[in-house]
């Protein structure tokens, strides 16, 4: 079984059940996460060829988060699934996973792409591939797990860009664009398969004309939004694959300089604040 074939029959159910027995006992505090992580376990476990990450036949390292000091937490080896469901624990989502007397939880919390630790282990090249985030969504998110993915993957992305920013004069860094524009929030599964083969071409595309060769790497990454007009055109750009080709094509750019103009906003001192389109300083 491929990870492309498991991805693309996930539902959202399989990943974040949402059983009302299990609701009722995390609004009542005897449950830390509003789901189980039984079906994450399922997903997780098949395609998994070794029981422990020093048995990986290529090194493995995960990151996790510490709930208690904030801390990064690289795990090397150990059990293998714990490592794994650890660094994919979303706080309040998912159940913190308990290793080693530390309490566990999405990585991203405290370094998502993990640049920092590939560079201390050794590596000169490193390859980043970011899921981005939902950048073209008709309105914010209403549910409490919707919320939670669209904040978490907020606060992924500038850590994200902060770290490329950084590192990107002392490693070879190759960061492949997101897809742009995303209309599809972080909870529906539905688009999985579309969304892959999308993400197939446009990385493909990318590596083919040369992307990773561009320099401020950051600037493909930088938070936006998108215009009326293009959201209302969300569902074609967002599920076809091919529709949209890699970042820093024209109609991209255009829609970001567009969302990045209307970024202007009053402060409550009546200071104006801006944010300059991608790609310009």
């Amino acid at each position: 079984m491929s990870w492309h074939s498991t991805g693309a029959g996930v539902r959202r159910r399989d990943a974040f059940p949402l059983a009302p027995p299990w609701r009722l006992l995390a609004r009542s505090g005897s449950r830390n996460a509003l789901c189980s992580d039984r079906g994450l376990r399922k997903l997780i476990t098949g395609p998994l060829l070794f029981d422990r990450l020093e048995d990986a036949p290529i090194p493995v390292h995960v990151v996790a988060t510490d709930l208690l000091s904030g801390e990064e937490v690289l795990l090397s080896s150990g059990d293998a699934l714990s490592a794994v469901l650890a660094s994919t624990a979303i706080p309040g989502v998912l159940p913190p996973v308990y290793r080693a007397g530390l309490t566990l939880v999405d990585g991203g919390l405290a370094d998502n792409t993990a640049i920092s630790q590939a560079v201390q282990l050794g590596a000169d090249r490193v390859f980043v591939l970011p899921t981005g985030y939902a950048c073209a969504l008709p309105e914010a998110p209403t549910g409490p797990l919707g919320v939670a993915l669209q904040a978490i993957s907020l606060l992924i992305e500038q850590r994200l860009i902060a770290d490329v920013a950084l590192y990107d004069d002392l490693v070879d860094l190759m960061v492949i664009p997101p897809l742009c524009p995303l209309a599809i929030s972080a909870i529906d599964f539905g688009h999985s398969a579309s969304l892959m083969q999308r993400a197939y071409h446009s990385a493909a595309a990318w590596l083919d004309t040369g992307g990773g060769s561009r320099p401020h790497r950051e600037r493909s990454l930088s938070m936006h939004g998108h215009s009326t007009a293009a959201r209302r055109t969300r569902t074609a750009s967002s599920i076809m694959p091919g529709a949209i080709g890699p970042a820093g094509s024209a109609e991209i750019n255009a829609a970001r300089s567009s969302s990045s103009l209307r970024s202007a906003k009053t402060l409550p001192d009546g200071r104006t604040g801006s944010t300059a389109p991608r790609g310009e300083k």
